[in-house]
C-alpha cells in the first residue's frame, strides 16, 4: 500500500508558508531547496562534504542518467560485512539515499526538445546522442512507444502523445515509469506527463489521465507515494486563456494531502517578456489560493527552478529542486556553427583553459556567470564574492598571472557545484527567517537590490 503523505502546516505569511512534509519516516520543512544530482560525482561530492553541508531532506535525479549513477554505487545491492557475513552493511551512498526522500524527474520534456549528452565517433563523423535516446535505450522501454516518438519526431510531439492514447499505450508507458521508480527506490513517483502549453485541451486531458492511471497503480501496487506531475511549456503564458485552461485542469484533478509537482520549462523566456511574466505571477497566486482552499493540506514543488526559485517560494511554491550544475550543460565551452547548425566542434577562439570550467553562481547578481566573466569582476585582488569553503580556497587563484595555482577543471567543477547549492540553502534560510518575522516585504527588497541581474523576479511575488 502507498505511504500516506502528511502535511503539517506551521505558519503562513503572505504567499509563503512553513510546512513539515512527512513521507513515511522521512521529512523536511519548507521552504526548502532540494539538490538534483546529474552526474555520478555529485554523489561522491555530497558524501565527502556531508559534515559541511546544510541539511537536505530530499534528493532528485534525472531519469536519463540515474541508472548509471545507481549502478556505479551499487545502490540496489546488499553489501555483506566480511567479518559478519550475515549482517547487512549498507554503503555510505545507500545510507544517504535511505535517509532522504528520493525523486526521479521523468524528463518527458526531452520528447519535445533535444538535449545532447555526448557523441560516438563513426569514421570521421560524430554521431550525437540525446537524453531522449538515453531514456528510450533503458532496459524494458516499450518498443511500440519508442517507435511512436521516432516516427513523429519532436515536431510532432502532441501528435505522438495523442497516438499513444488512441492506441491505448498510455498504461504501458506509465507502468514502465513506475517500474523504473520502484526499481531505483524512489519515494515519490512522478508519472510521464507530456509538456503542455494550454493551447490544446486534449493534451491537458492526457495529463489528467496519466496522473490518474499512475495514482491508482502506485496506491495499489507499490510502497511509494504518488504526486501529480505537470510540465508546463513557456508558451502557456502567452495568452491568459491558456493559463486558465491549465489551472482549471489542476483544480479538477488535484486532491488534499497531495504533492503537486510542476516543471516550468525555460522560465527565462517567460521572465523576459512583461505580459508573460505578469501571467506567471498571477498563475502562482492562483496556486497559492488553491492551497488555502485545501486548508494548506497541499504542497507544491517545482523542478529545475534555478534563480527564480526564491521568488516562487514567495508566492505559492513550497519547495524547489535545483540542479547542482545550475545550467543544462556541465561544460559551457562555445561550439562552432555552420549555417546556424551546431557542428559539435569546440570554438578555439575561447581560451582553452576556460573551455571546460562550468558556470559560477554569483551570490550578488543571483546569476550564473562564466569563469572568464568572474575573473573580470574580481580583478585585481582576486577575492571571490562568497565565503564558503570552496570560495575561500579559490581566493586569488583565478587571477594568478603565473597560472601556477589556477584550478584544474575537475577541482573547479566539483567545488562550484557545492558552492551553488550552499548559496541556494542560504536563501532558503533567509526566507524562513523572513516568514518567522512576518515580513515578506523583505523578499521584494532582497530581489530588487541594485546589483541583482534580474529584478523582474519581483513581478512573481503576490
Amino acid at each position: 500500500m502507498a505511504k500516506a503523505i502528511l502535511i503539517n502546516h506551521i505558519e503562513r505569511v503572505s504567499g509563503s508558508s512553513i510546512k513539515e512534509i512527512v513521507v513515511g519516516d522521512k521529512s523536511f520543512k519548507t521552504p526548502h531547496t532540494i539538490p538534483k544530482f546529474q552526474i555520478k560525482s555529485d554523489v561522491e561530492l555530497f558524501l565527502k562534504n556531508k559534515d559541511k553541508l546544510p541539511d537536505f531532506g530530499g534528493i532528485a535525479f534525472d531519469m536519463w542518467c540515474f541508472p548509471k549513477i545507481y549502478q556505479n554505487f551499487n545502490l540496489g545491492e546488499e553489501q555483506r560485512r566480511i567479518d559478519k557475513p550475515n549482517i547487512r552493511a549498507i554503503t555510505p551512498a545507500q545510507e544517504m539515499l535511505e535517509k532522504r526522500i528520493v525523486f526521479l524527474d521523468p524528463n518527458t520534456d526531452t520528447f519535445r526538445y533535444k538535449f545532447n549528452v555526448g557523441y560516438e565517433k563513426k569514421g570521421d563523423k560524430k554521431i550525437w546522442y540525446t537524453r531522449q535516446d538515453e531514456i528510450m535505450n533503458l532496459r524494458g522501454f516499450p518498443i511500440s512507444i519508442k517507435n511512436v516518438f521516432l516516427v513523429h519526431g519532436r515536431e510532432g510531439h502532441d501528435a505522438a502523445w495523442k497516438e499513444l492514447e488512441g492506441r491505448s499505450l498510455l498504461l504501458s508507458f506509465v507502468l514502465w515509469y513506475i517500474d523504473q521508480n520502484t526499481k531505483y527506490g524512489a519515494d515519490i513517483i512522478l508519472p510521464p506527463a507530456p509538456l503542455v502549453d494550454g493551447t490544446n485541451t486534449k493534451m491537458l486531458d492526457i495529463v489528467a489521465s496519466i496522473n490518474q492511471i499512475a495514482k491508482e497503480i502506485v496506491f495499489e501496487e507499490t510502497d511509494a507515494f504518488h504526486s501529480f506531475y505537470l510540465p508546463i511549456h513557456p508558451d502557456a503564458f502567452k495568452e491568459e486563456i491558456r493559463c486558465r485552461r491549465i489551472m482549471k485542469m489542476i483544480k479538477e484533478n488535484i486532491t488534499m494531502n497531495n504533492l503537486l509537482i510542476l516543471k516550468f520549462f525555460r522560465t527565462r523566456t517567460v521572465l523576459n517578456e512583461s505580459t508573460s511574466r505578469a501571467r506567471l505571477g498571477r498563475f502562482l497566486s492562483s496556486l497559492d489560493q488553491l492551497k488555502k482552499s485545501f486548508n494548506e493540506m497541499l504542497a507544491i514543488m517545482t523542478l529545475d527552478s534555478k534563480s527564480e526559485g526564491l521568488a516562487m517560494m514567495g508566492n505559492g511554491i513550497d519547495l524547489t529542486c535545483d540542479p547542482l550544475g545550475g545550467v543544462n550543460d556541465e561544460v559551457q565551452f562555445k561550439r562552432k556553427k555552420k549555417k546556424g547548425v551546431d557542428t559539435g566542434d569546440v570554438d578555439e577562439s575561447q581560451p582553452k583553459k576556460f573551455q571546460q570550467h562550468g558556470k559560477y553562481l554569483h551570490p550578488g547578481l543571483r546569476e550564473f556567470i562564466s569563469i572568464s566573466d568572474l575573473i573580470d569582476s574580481i580583478e585585481p585582488d582576486g577575492v571571490l564574492p562568497h565565503d564558503c569553503d570552496f570560495c575561500n580556497k579559490m581566493h586569488h587563484r583565478l587571477t594568478d598571472k603565473t597560472g601556477a595555482t589556477f584550478p584544474k577543471r575537475n577541482e573547479w567543477n566539483a567545488g562550484r557545484r557545492l558552492h551553488n547549492y550552499i548559496c541556494r540553502k542560504e536563501e532558503d534560510e533567509w526566507l524562513l527567517n523572513a516568514i518567522d518575522q512576518g515580513n515578506l516585504k523583505a523578499t521584494e527588497l532582497y530581489l530588487s537590490r541594485r546589483e541583482r541581474a534580474d529584478k523582474n523576479l519581483v513581478d512573481l511575488l503576490p
